[in-house]
């Protein structure tokens, strides 16, 4: 069922649950308001629900954990708020999880780790902090990640942070990548060499950051090789996927 992009608002009657056998439920670009009304979790076909661009608020209950069948979760630029609902992370199959533009808190727990199957995760503009635990580097299958705009800190990775030190070499696990980052922060240090497993990056940014020591791009061929570098500022590196480590 897809009723996005009208002009609809209030609130969404319970008796939605009696839609048992919906599989896909799509209401983004509305004025829908208040928050999720408990017929939701009783649509336990659902593998697509996007509720993206509304005015919904308050905190996800865990029930939404009953939706085991989703493999897409879209809930960005709501209004949402509080911690990340532990029902969330019984989600095994989801792929894609947009939570970007709401007003969650407090630190993303490593039950995060669970949802391995993702391929797309977006956190950014929300009021997230503290640091970030291991659980994060189960993810490996992740093309897109953004973090971006939030209130981390210690060491780990992404853009209008606090984010200081060295970068963890957890995060090279993620083998996936597409794009990354790390503008804006405070690291400094080597990039380590094991940034050359993310292979399959084709968009790299270092935006506002000044490395302490001489680093080299350890990833590029060396007719694209940048070299030894000194205290410097990048803007951004582009790169062909298909290159190989030097």
């Amino acid at each position: 069922m897809d009723l996005s992009n009208n002009k609809f608002d209030g609130q969404i009657p319970s008796s939605l649950g009696n839609l048992k056998k919906l599989y896909s439920l799509k209401l983004s670009f509305n004025n829908f308001s208040s928050k999720i009304s408990n017929g939701f979790f009783n649509l336990t076909r659902l593998t697509w629900l996007d509720l993206s661009n509304n005015k919904f608020d308050g905190q996800i209950p865990s029930s939404l954990g009953n939706l085991k069948k989703l493999y897409s979760l879209k809930l960005s630029f709501n209004n949402f708020s509080g911690k990340i609902s532990n029902g969330i992370f019984n989600l095994t199959r989801l792929t894609w999880l947009d939570l970007s533009n709401n007003k969650f808190d407090g630190q993303i727990p490593s039950s995060l780790g669970n949802l391995k199957k993702l391929y797309s995760l977006t956190l950014s503009f929300n009021n997230f902090l503290g640091k970030i635990l291991e659980g994060f580097f189960n993810l490996t299958q992740l093309t897109w990640l953004d973090l971006s705009n939030n209130k981390f800190d210690g060491q780990i990775t992404l853009s209008f942070n606090n984010f200081l030190g060295k970068i963890l070499e957890g995060f090279f696990n993620l083998t996936q990548l597409t794009w990354l980052d790390l503008s804006n922060n405070k690291f400094d240090g080597q990039i380590p060499s094991s940034l050359g497993n993310l292979k399959k990056l084709y968009s790299l940014t270092f935006f506002s950051i000044i490395f302490l020591v001489k680093f080299r791009m350890v990833f590029l061929t060396s007719h694209n090789s940048l070299g030894w570098t000194y205290q410097t500022t990048i803007l951004m590196v582009r790169f062909h996927p298909h290159l190989e480590t030097l």
